[in-house]
C-alpha cells in the first residue's frame, strides 16, 4: 500500500510536461505557456543572420522538425487521489474519478488506498502534479498535506479535512449537516414525548467526518432528556469492527439495561455491523430502528439494506467524483474555482429506495456505453498519433539526408583550408621541437654543472670538516694534560671543565656530521659481529645512574633472555640506544619515569624506549626525525640526535616509529632485524665492551644541571646585583667567574625563574639569553617591563642573533643593550658599566643637553632624527603615543630609528617619550606653578601613580622629594 506524502512534490504548477516532485519553479499565478510565435520570430531572425546558402540549408533541415515539435500535444497532467479505506462508498467515488476523467484527454489519474492506516498514508510517495486526498486521522495527517501544499502541489481535500487550512481546495458533503439530518430524522420518527434509548457508532476517532456528524447530530437533539444517549462506540467506519464493539457491548451489559429505540451508525457498513451483532447475540430488547450514513446501491449498500428491511434509512453522502475532476481541471489550467464545495444530501428511506435504485441501474447502462466509446475515441487517438509521428519521423529523415549532403560539401571545403593550415602548424611543430631539444640540452649541461658544484660542495663541507677535527683534537689533547695535572685553583680546574666538555661536545657533533654525510653518500657499511645486547645495554645503563639518582627517576630495563645473544653492528646499536635514552632523560620530568625493553618479535628485534612527561602530535612525528627541527613555538630543537638514530635504523635494514599519548607519554620503537649468533661465533663474544662514545656524550651533554640557589651570591657585600639568565649551564658558570669580581651574581636557568629572581632581589641589571625554551628573552623582557617594580631595570640581550629586525624586536620588548655570540669579556663588562653609569646620568641630566652630544661620532641626520622625535611627542604631549606612530611620522622603520638614536643617545625611543614628557612635566610645576597630578595628566601620564613609578625610575627619588632640592 502506498500514502501520500509522495505526492508531494515542489513544483507548483504543471507546464506542457508532466511535473515532478522535486524539481518545480514556476507559481500557479504567474505560469505562461510557450510563445510558439515569438520561438518562430526567434529562429527566423536567427537564420537571416546566416549566409545565404546556408539560410536555405537549415530552413529546408530545420523547418519540418520546428513544425512537428510544435504540433505535438501536451503531455497529461497527473492527479494522485490517496483514499484513506475500502468500502463500497469510496469504490463508488473511485468510479466517478475515473468516469470524469476519461471524458478529458489531459489527465492521467492514479488511485490508491490505505485502508484506515495513517502511517502508511504518510509514508507513500508519488510524483504528481495536483493531490486529492482522503485523511484517515485529521491530527496525523495535517503535517504532511502541510508541506505538500506549502511547497507548491495543489491539494485538493476530499470527504474529509485536517486541523489547518494549507490546502487549494475542499469537496465533499457537510458533515454537520448529515448529522444534523439524521436528528431531525429521529424527531419524526419518535414525535412522541417517550424517552428514547440511543444506540451511537461512530467512525474513526479523530477523523473530522466521525466529529462533525457527531455534533450536528447533538446539536439537532440538543438538550432534550428525551434523548438518552445508552452508549458510543468506535466502529471505526468498518462492519466488522462495529459488529465486534456491539458483541462486546451485550456481553458487559445486563439485559435489563438492553432497550434500544434507535441505532445511529455514521455510515452503512457500521450499521449492517451493528444489525447482525443484534441478531447474532444476545440481544432480549425490542429491535431497534437503524439509521445509517451513505445510501449506496449494490450488494452491502444502505439502498439494499433499506429493501431488505435491515435498515430503517440511510442518508445520502455524496461521492463527488464529477466535481473533484472539475474543481482539478480549474486549478491546473487557471481557472476561476470555489475554494469550498459541500455536496447536497437527502434521507432514503422505504419510500424512495426503489427509485434510487432504478435510477442507479440507469447511470451504469449510460456508463457502459461511455466507455465503449471512450475505448474508441482512444483507439482513434492512437492511431492519428501513429500517423503524425511517422509524418514527423519522414520530415526528420528527409532533414537529416539535407544535411549530410550540406555537410559534404562545407567538409570538402574545409578540408583544403585545414591542409594548408596543417602544414603551417606542423612547420611551427618542427620549430618548437627543435627549439625544445635546446632546451633539453642546455638543462642537461645545468643540471651536470649543478651536480658538479654540489658534488663540490658536499666534498668541501667534508673536508672541512675533517679539518675541524685536528685543531679540536689538539685542543682536547692540551685539555686533558691540564686537567691531569689537576691544577689547585679551583676557578682554573671549573674552566678547564667547562673548556673541556664544551670541545669534546663540538668534536661528537662534528662526528656526527660526517656520519651523515657517510650516510647519505651511501658508503656507510655495516660491521655485524657476535654481541651479547643484554650485557652491552646493562652497561650502558650504568652510565645514566648519577641522573637517575639525582632526578628521583623510575628507570627500568627488560630484556627477553631470547634476543641476548645476536649478530649486530655494536658501534650503531650503542649510538641508536644512547641517543633514544638520552632523549628520553632529555624530555622527562623528575620523579618520573623511564622504561625499556627489548624483545624478540616474529624474527625481529623490537627495542622500545618509553618516558612520561612528554607528548608529540601525530602531525609532527615525521618532522622529528629531521635535523633541529623545531617542533612547537619554543627555541627547542630536536637537534642532530634522533635524525641520526633514524639514519643508523635505515643502514641495519630496520625502521622506527613514535607512538605518544598526552595522558601517558611517548615510545620510540626500533625494529632490526635479529639474525641468531652461529654456534662457531658463540665464543668470541668479548667479555668487556667499548662505550667511549657514550662516556663522552654522558660528560658532555647529560652531565647534572646546577642548583641556581647554591651558586648565587647571595650575601649583600654593597656590590651592584646582576642577574643572569641562561639556559646552559656551562655559559651561566662563565659568565659567573667573569662578573663575581665587580658584581653580586644571580643565575637562572630560565625565563620563568629569572622572572621571579628579578622580582624577588631587584637587580641593577638583567643579562639574559634570548634562544631558551619555554619563556624566551624577549618575553622575559616585557615581563619584565610590565611589572612596576621591576620595569626600571636594565636589559641587556644575550644571543647569537644578528640581523637588525631581531635587534629591532628585542629593542621593542624593552631591552637596553644587545650583545652578539660570541662576545668579548671586555666588552660585555664596559656595556653593564655604563648601563649601571646611565641611570645617575639621567638624575643628574637638566635642559635638554641629555638629548644631544652624547657620542662625538654622531651625524647630522641621527641629530636631526631626535629633534623631530622630540617635536612630535611635544606636539602630541597629552595622547598615547606608540613605536609604529613615531616610525610612520618619521618615515623610518624600527630597525633604522634604533640604529640612528643609539648614534646620539644611549635611550630607547620608549625612554625618550618618558623622558620628553617628564621634562614636560616638570616644567608645568617649576614654572607654571601646577600641582603634580594636573601636571602629569597635562604631559600624559594616565595617572599620579604611574607618573610618581616612571619619575622615581629615573631620577631615583620621588617627585615631590625632587622638588623640594630642586625648587
Amino acid at each position: 500500500m502506498t500514502n501520500v506524502t509522495n505526492f508531494v512534490r515542489t513544483t507548483a504548477v504543471p507546464d506542457e510536461r508532466s511535473c515532478t516532485i522535486l524539481s518545480f519553479s514556476t507559481p500557479i499565478d504567474t505560469y505562461q505557456p510557450p510563445d510558439v510565435s515569438k520561438t518562430l520570430r526567434l529562429f527566423l531572425y536567427w537564420v537571416q543572420s546566416k549566409s545565404h546558402m546556408k539560410k536555405h540549408v537549415l530552413l529546408l533541415i530545420l523547418l519540418p522538425i520546428l513544425s512537428a515539435c510544435i504540433t505535438l500535444r501536451k503531455d497529461n497532467f497527473k492527479i494522485g487521489v490517496s483514499q484513506c479505506s475500502e468500502d463500497v462508498w469510496r469504490e463508488m467515488a473511485n468510479e466517478e474519478l475515473r468516469r470524469e476523467a476519461s471524458f478529458f484527454g489531459d489527465i492521467d489519474l492514479e488511485i490508491r488506498s490505505v485502508a484506515d492506516n495513517s502511517e502508511d498514508q504518510i509514508r507513500d510517495v508519488q510524483k504528481v502534479d495536483l493531490l486529492v486526498i482522503s485523511p484517515n486521522e485529521s491530527s496525523a495527517l495535517t503535517p504532511i498535506v502541510s508541506k505538500a501544499y506549502n511547497s507548491g502541489i495543489p491539494v485538493i481535500l476530499f470527504d474529509r479535512k485536517i486541523d489547518s487550512e494549507d490546502y487549494t481546495a475542499y469537496v465533499g458533503a457537510d458533515n454537520w449537516q448529515i448529522g444534523f439530518q439524521i436528528g431531525d430524522y429521529l424527531k419524526r420518527t419518535f414525535p412522541h414525548g417517550d424517552p428514547v434509548r440511543l444506540f451511537i457508532v461512530r467512525g474513526t476517532k479523530g477523523s473530522t467526518a466521525d466529529q462533525e456528524r457527531y455534533d450536528g447530530l447533538t446539536s439537532s437533539l440538543g438538550t432534550d432528556p428525551k434523548w438518552q444517549i445508552l452508549t458510543e462506540l468506535y466502529g471505526n467506519f468498518t462492519q466488522y469492527e462495529a459488529y465486534d464493539q456491539t458483541m462486546k457491548w451485550l456481553e458487559a451489559t445486563p439485559e435489563s439495561e438492553q432497550g434500544i429505540d434507535a441505532v445511529v451508525a455514521f455510515n452503512d457498513r457500521m450499521a449492517n455491523g451493528v444489525y447482525s451483532a443484534l441478531s447474532e447475540g444476545d440481544y432480549r430488547g425490542y429491535f431497534p430502528a437503524i439509521f445509517g450514513v451513505d445510501a449506496m446501491r449494490g450488494p452491502g449498500g444502505g439502498i439494499e439494506s433499506i429493501l431488505k428491511g435491515t435498515m430503517t434509512a440511510s442518508f445520502i453522502y455524496p461521492t463527488g467524483g464529477e466535481q473533484i475532476i472539475d474543481v482539478a481541471r480549474r486549478i491546473l489550467n487557471h481557472i476561476a474555482f470555489d475554494r469550498i464545495n459541500l455536496l447536497n444530501t437527502a434521507a432514503v428511506d422505504i419510500y424512495n429506495a426503489r427509485v434510487m435504485q432504478l435510477q442507479y441501474n440507469q447511470i451504469d447502462l449510460q456508463q457502459q456505453k461511455l466507455d465503449r466509446l471512450n475505448d474508441q475515441y482512444r483507439d482513434v487517438s492512437v492511431l492519428y498519433s501513429n500517423s503524425r509521428r511517422a509524418i514527423w519521423w519522414f520530415s526528420a529523415l528527409v532533414a537529416l539526408s539535407l544535411f549530410f549532403v550540406w555537410f559534404l560539401i562545407q567538409t570538402n571545403r574545409r578540408k583544403s583550408r585545414l591542409n594548408q593550415q596543417l602544414n603551417e602548424s606542423n612547420a611551427q611543430v618542427e620549430k618548437q621541437v627543435q627549439e625544445l631539444e635546446d632546451q633539453k640540452q642546455q638543462l642537461e649541461r645545468l643540471n651536470a654543472e649543478v651536480e658538479e658544484a654540489t658534488q663540490a660542495k658536499l666534498l668541501f663541507y667534508t673536508n672541512v670538516s675533517h679539518e675541524f677535527k685536528t685543531p679540536l683534537s689538539l685542543i682536547t689533547g692540551t685539555l686533558d694534560e691540564l686537567n691531569a695535572s689537576k691544577p689547585e685553583d679551583p676557578q682554573l680546574r671549573g674552566a678547564l671543565q667547562i673548556l673541556t666538555r664544551n670541545s669534546n661536545k663540538l668534536l661528537a657533533l662534528i662526528n656526527e656530521i660526517l656520519d651523515f654525510r657517510t650516510y647519505e653518500s651511501g658508503k656507510m657499511t655495516v660491521n655485524r659481529e657476535p654481541v651479547d645486547v643484554k650485557s652491552f645495554l646493562e652497561d650502558l645503563n650504568l652510565m645514566f645512574r648519577n641522573i637517575i639518582r639525582q632526578r628521583r627517576i623510575n628507570f627500568r630495563f627488560d630484556c627477553q633472555d631470547e634476543v641476548s645473544k645476536m649478530m649486530i653492528d655494536k658501534n650503531k646499536l650503542e649510538k641508536i640506544y644512547f641517543n633514544l635514552v638520552s632523549n628520553a632523560f632529555k624530555h622527562v620530568k623528575n620523579n618520573g619515569t623511564i622504561h625499556v625493553g627489548l624483545k624478540k618479535n616474529e624474527g625481529r628485534m623490537e627495542l622500545a624506549v618509553f618516558n612520561t612527561g612528554s607528548y608529540i602530535p601525530q602531525d609532527k612525528v615525521k618532522d622529528i626525525f629531521e635535523r633541529f627541527y623545531k617542533m612547537g613555538t619554543d627555541n627547542e630543537s630536536t637537534g642532530i640526535g634522533l635524525a641520526l638514530t633514524a639514519s643508523l635504523v635505515s643502514v641495519l635494514g630496520g625502521d622506527i616509529r613514535v607512538d605518544s599519548s598526552p595522558e601517558i607519554g611517548t615510545k620510540f620503537i626500533v625494529d632490526l632485524p635479529f639474525i641468531p649468533v652461529e654456534e662457531e661465533n658463540a665464543v668470541q663474544i668479548p667479555a668487556t665492551t667499548d662505550l667511549s662514545y657514550s662516556q663522552r656524550r654522558i660528560d658532555n651533554e647529560i652531565a647534572p644541571g646546577f642548583q641556581d640557589d647554591i651558586l648565587d651570591d647571595l650575601e649583600d657585600t654593597g656590590k651592584p646585583a646582576i642577574l643572569v639568565i641562561e639556559d646552559n649551564p656551562d655559559m651561566l658558570q662563565f659568565i659567573k667567574n667573569l662578573l663575581s669580581e665587580d658584581y653580586r651574581v644571580l643565575l637562572a636557568p630560565n625565563g620563568e625563574r629569572g622572572v621571579e629572581k628579578a622580582v624577588q632581589y631587584l637587580p641593577q641589571l638583567i643579562l639574559c639569553d634570548i634562544m631558551m625554551p619555554g619563556m624566551d628573552g624577549y618575553e622575559v623582557c616585557k615581563t619584565i617591563r610590565s611589572k612596576p617594580k621591576t620595569e626600571h631595570i636594565p636589559i641587556i640581550l644575550l644571543t647569537a642573533c644578528s640581523l637588525d629586525e631581531q635587534k629591532a624586536k628585542g629593542y621593542e620588548s624593552g631591552a637596553d643593550a644587545y650583545i652578539q655570540k660570541p662576545f668579548n669579556a671586555q666588552v660585555l663588562k664596559i656595556r653593564i658599566q655604563k648601563l649601571l653609569e646611565k641611570d645617575e646620568t639621567i638624575r643628574k641630566a637638566v635642559g635638554n643637553d641629555w638629548l644631544l652630544d652624547r657620542h662625538p661620532d654622531s651625524t647630522n641626520e641621527s641629530t636631526a632624527v631626535v629633534g623631530k622625535l622630540k617635536t612630535f611627542v611635544e606636539e602630541n604631549i597629552e595622547k598615547d603615543i606608540s613605536i609604529e606612530d613615531i616610525t610612520r611620522h618619521l618615515g623610518l622603520s624600527k630597525a633604522t630609528l634604533y640604529r640612528k638614536l643609539r648614534e646620539v643617545t644611549d635611550y630607547s625611543p620608549v625612554d625618550l617619550v618618558r623622558l620628553i614628557r617628564l621634562r614636560h612635566a616638570i616644567n608645568l610645576i617649576q614654572y607654571e606653578g601646577k600641582d603634580i597630578s594636573v601636571a602629569a595628566f597635562e604631559s600624559g601620564f594616565n595617572s599620579a601613580s604611574y607618573f610618581s613609578r616612571t619619575f622615581q625610575k629615573y631620577y631615583k627619588v620621588a617627585p615631590r622629594e625632587w622638588i623640594k632640592q630642586n625648587c
